[in-house]
This record gives C-alpha cells, sequence and structure tokens, in this order.
C-alpha cells in the first residue's frame, strides 16, 4: 500500500504543480453515458446521497455515495496510513476503496490493492476562495515537461530506498466539464526486479470558490485497462459534480 499510493500521489502533484496548454473539449460522450446509465434509476434522496461530508475551510462539501465503492478515510488506521504518506501541506478528505478491498479494509498495510480514489486538496488551496483564472492556470499543463524531474526523481527514491522511478507519461488530458480538469498519466516503478506500470487519474475539481483533487489509481493491462479506469473515473467525477454543484 505505502508504495502506491506515495508513488501516485507524487506523480499527480508533480503533474498538477506544472503548467501545459490544454485543449479545451468537453467529454460529452461519457456524459452521455452517464445520463444513460442513469435512466430508470430514481433519483437519491440528497440526505443521504453523501458518505459523508467535509469542509474546506468553512466550505461544505459531499464525498458521495459511489456504486461498487467505500469511503473509509474516518476509519483509524486508514487515516494514520494516509496522513503518513501525504506531503506537507496536504489534506486528506476521502478515500475510497472498492467493495472486494474493503472486506480487508483491516489489513490494508499487507495486501496488495489497485482501484481506489483519494481525495485531497492543500493548505494554500483551501485558506482562500480561488478564482476561476487561478483554477485554470493551476490546470494547465504546458510546463509538464519542463520540471526538474531527476531532483524530483531523487526524492521519490530516497523516500522509498528500494524503488526505481520513472518519469510519468501523459496518455490524456481532457475536461469532463467547465469545472474539472483530468488527466491519465503512466507510472513506471521497479521494486524487488518487478517492473510494474500504474495508471493514475488525476482531477483538479473548481466548486463553490475551492479546488480539491482526487486520483483514482488502476492497475495497467493493455489499453484495455485504461479504458475501463478513464469510465469509473468519470462515473466518480460526476457524482462529485451532481452533489456539489
Amino acid at each position: 500500500m505505502k508504495i502506491k499510493i506515495i508513488i501516485s500521489l507524487f506523480m499527480l502533484l508533480l503533474v498538477f504543480s506544472c503548467k501545459t496548454e490544454q485543449k479545451k473539449e468537453k467529454n460529452a460522450e461519457a456524459i452521455e453515458v452517464i445520463k444513460e446509465m442513469q435512466k430508470g434509476f430514481k433519483p437519491l434522496d440528497l440526505k443521504v446521497a453523501c458518505e459523508r461530508t467535509v469542509k474546506l475551510n468553512e466550505t461544505k462539501f459531499c464525498l458521495p455515495l459511489i456504486d461498487g465503492m467505500k469511503e473509509t478515510y474516518t476509519l483509524s488506521n486508514v487515516k494514520v496510513s494516509i496522513d503518513k504518506l501525504l506531503p506537507k501541506g496536504s489534506i486528506a478528505l476521502g478515500y475510497y476503496l472498492n467493495n472486494k478491498t474493503y472486506e480487508n479494509v483491516n489489513k490494508l498495510n499487507e495486501i496488495e490493492y489497485d482501484d481506489y480514489l483519494l481525495v485531497f486538496s492543500t493548505e494554500l488551496l483551501i485558506k482562500d476562495e480561488i478564482s476561476r483564472k487561478t483554477y485554470i492556470d493551476l490546470s494547465n499543463f504546458e510546463e509538464v515537461y519542463k520540471f526538474d524531474w531527476k531532483n524530483q526523481k531523487d526524492k521519490i527514491e530516497k523516500l522509498l530506498k528500494t524503488v526505481t522511478v520513472g518519469k510519468p507519461a501523459i496518455f490524456e488530458k481532457y475536461n469532463l466539464s467547465e469545472n474539472v480538469t483530468t488527466i491519465i498519466t503512466l507510472n513506471k516503478y521497479i521494486t524487488n526486479n518487478s517492473e510494474v506500470v500504474k495508471i493514475t487519474i488525476g482531477n483538479t475539481f473548481y466548486l463553490k470558490n475551492k479546488m480539491f483533487i482526487t486520483s483514482y489509481n488502476y492497475d495497467y493491462n493493455g489499453i484495455s485497462s485504461i479504458r475501463k479506469a478513464k469510465e469509473k473515473n468519470d462515473y466518480m467525477a460526476i457524482r462529485f459534480l451532481n452533489e456539489n454543484e
């Protein structure tokens, strides 16, 4: 668990801390898929549509119910583990596991798993209201390949000691809506003579003049796994939008 979360989080923070010019396009197809899925279902009662609510400063946000996932950050063993791994200045808001992993939630440090979603922000992002211009600036990626990768690589490998990490490769960037910017990256690392590639999908949300980030992580197993991860990420992102816009 430790290696996966640290690498995924660091890669995401590196990418989102840099800027690059992003093509402004709507993912209309994904939205239509979600709408089609929702046909025939009764609307959720807003009082029970959230796993729980969190505050960014004084602004409340809903951590939505997500089919097939359980939000676990308030469990003592999960909170302790996540808080230890977060870089200084980062604030965890939620941590979703799929139902199968949740069955072993008390043994997370002893098992290997993927298909999890971390929700977080930073002290700077929640301190004051964020303008749309600032959100757009922070969600652009024109400098993504220009940051000092060697320095960041050394930091990660010093922290993990037995792990060698590769520079993240951007697979796709898109806007699911005007309030969500998404980037899909493939991240490679080598540990115990085993080479592993992970899919990390980061979403920056701009809601209620605040900004927070989700990081969805999934094992890479060919192009079909990227498609599957993207579909699930988009579904979860729309759930966040539905309950907070």
